[in-house]
């Protein structure tokens, strides 16, 4: 067994090497990937239709065209559901709606134009989660980690939308990367990129502050004084952390004197992400995650890859920086952990250390499978670079396959919310166009304030008002309706019993059009008694 374990750990270590294979050949393969990559991207881009797809998407492509059809106004990210201003809201950095928009004119308001910025957030991130892994572990185990972190977010639904995370995470990769350069190099240009790349990802979303616990690593573990390097850490932290300091300032700002649509500072208000004390105390939330992350990472075979190489990066010393890496975003999973529950998409910003460690996992089983026949025909001899590199993607592309033959599943024609197209394909049927609309329950409940959604109003294509718990009265309803609006529609008021009185005071109020499956459908212009609705 010792031979055997020599020979492994000989075979490991000449696979991690630097040198393993030449620059050039790296490029060449690096590039095939991503070209790959990119040509499975544009396949999926078209699904869902932009007219159905998913919330999250549906305000980034309202704030986008906003901007393309109002004067490019970067400082006014504006939705257009609301019927009355204001209609400008809060919401983290919004370079990445403002950057879509710019492709508007040319290329007009489509699937490619609206999702060709997140295509290629996702290629920059699996370029950064190569550059940063073939440190750590050499040009073997980086190849096959850029492309497992291109392919690991396809099959989600989230994988091709318009929105921040691409953005944001392909920026935490890039600012590892660039501070680890600049620990070994101490080139000026590395650090100021480092710091570039931080500020953006945590400007465009704020939960990558993460990320410092990685960056300290690389701070802390330079050779020389821990005091300078703890002033040096601190300096670049406050570089970085300048602009998303005076951004979230000004967003506070916009959600006390306009709109507040995306809850973007949980601690000064609005629906409370963290509660993470309340739900690591039950069972159901890891399960949901065991469950997602399974999803992610291809299953039990990706996770014992992943566990196969993590355990071998601590066995062989290597890729602390990695180590890191998972153990931040470990620890951002449980302090976000209802945002977690909340929202799939959070998920994304372990794809580059699931991909690292399953890319190194299946160089390891490579290897041992090699060092186990080479013994058993009684020789001793290491497995060639390119032969591991040709074995490990095609473990990864075995282990993937099945998450990766539900591409070919997706539809543009099925929307996101096919519940709510329904109810809005009604809608649209009663009310003329132009009409606004009285809406109660088009929100997600959470603890601290609701979310408000636009997926009813876009997919009816109306504006509206959002009625909630402090609107509840008749008064309120009549008085939209003397300023316009057509219909009143309650959906999934079963979650709040309470509101039945005020429910049941509409219906005898006004003409019920439609009820049923948790749905209210009431025409506004036409008033059962004398005196009420629009004059």
């Amino acid at each position: 067994m010792r031979p055997l374990l020599r020979a492994l750990s000989a075979s490991v270590e000449r696979l991690t090497r630097p040198d393993a294979i030449a620059r050039p050949s790296q490029r060449g393969i690096l590039t095939i990937t991503l070209l790959t990559c990119a040509l499975l991207r544009l396949w999926t881009l078209q699904a869902p239709a932009l007219d159905r797809t998913m919330w999250k998407e549906i305000d980034y492509l309202q704030i986008s065209t906003s901007y393309w059809q109002h004067g490019y106004r970067f400082l006014s990210p504006e939705v257009s559901w609301p019927a009355e201003p204001p209609r400008v809201t809060a919401m983290e950095l919004p370079l990445v709606p403002f950057t879509a928009s710019l492709l508007y004119p040319v290329l007009g308001v489509n699937q490619y134009s609206v999702r060709l910025l997140p295509l290629a957030a996702w290629l920059f991130l699996s370029l950064f989660v190569f550059l940063l892994a073939r440190a750590s572990f050499g040009p073997v185990v980086a190849l096959v980690a850029a492309g497992a972190a291109a392919a690991m977010p396809l099959p989600s639904v989230f994988g091709s939308i318009l929105f921040s995370e691409p953005v944001s995470i392909a920026g935490c990769v890039a600012a590892l990367h660039f501070a680890s350069r600049h620990r070994d190099t101490g080139r000026r240009r590395d650090w100021w990129l480092g710091a570039a790349a931080f500020s953006i990802a945590v400007a465009v979303k704020l939960e990558p502050l993460y990320l410092t616990l990685p960056l300290a690593f690389l701070w802390m573990g330079r050779d020389g004084s821990r005091l300078r390097a703890a002033a040096g850490f601190a300096r670049f932290m406050t570089v970085a952390l300048l602009v998303p300091a005076c951004w979230y300032g000004y967003a506070y700002w916009l959600s006390r004197t306009s709109l507040d649509v995306f809850g973007v500072l949980p601690f000064l208000g609005g629906h409370d992400k963290l509660q993470g004390a309340t739900l690591l105390r039950t069972l159901s939330w890891y399960r949901t995650m065991e469950a997602r992350l399974l999803a992610l990472g291809w299953g039990w075979p990706g996770a014992l890859l992943t566990v196969t190489g993590v355990a071998a990066a601590a066995a062989w010393r290597k890729g602390f920086v990695w180590l890191a890496y998972l153990t931040s975003v470990a620890i951002y999973f449980c302090v976000v952990a209802e945002g977690q529950t909340d929202a799939p998409y959070r998920q994304f910003n372990v794809v580059p250390a699931l991909s690292t460690f399953a890319a190194l996992g299946a160089v390891v089983v490579t290897a041992a499978v090699a060092a186990g026949w080479y013994a058993l025909r009684g020789t001793v001899r290491e497995v060639a670079p390119r032969r591991a590199l040709a074995a490990s993607g095609l473990i990864l592309a075995v282990v993937s396959a099945p998450s990766l033959a539900s591409l070919a599943d997706r539809d543009p024609a099925v929307p996101a919310s096919p519940r709510k197209w329904a109810v809005a394909r009604q809608i649209a049927a009663l009310v003329p166009a132009g009409s606004p609309i009285v809406v109660a329950g088009e929100y997600s409940i959470h603890k601290g304030g609701n979310d408000l959604s636009p997926v009813l109003y876009h997919y009816a294509g109306l504006r509206g008002w959002t009625l909630q718990r402090p609107d509840w009265r008749l008064a309120r309803v009549e008085e939209l309706a003397a300023r316009g609006a057509a219909l009143f529609c309650a959906v999934d008021m079963q979650r709040e019993p309470d509101a039945a009185p005020f429910l049941a005071q509409v219906k005898r109020t006004f003409r019920v059009l439609a009820e049923g499956d948790n749905v209210l459908l009431v025409d506004l212009r036409r008033p059962l008694r004398a005196g009420t609705g629009p004059s």
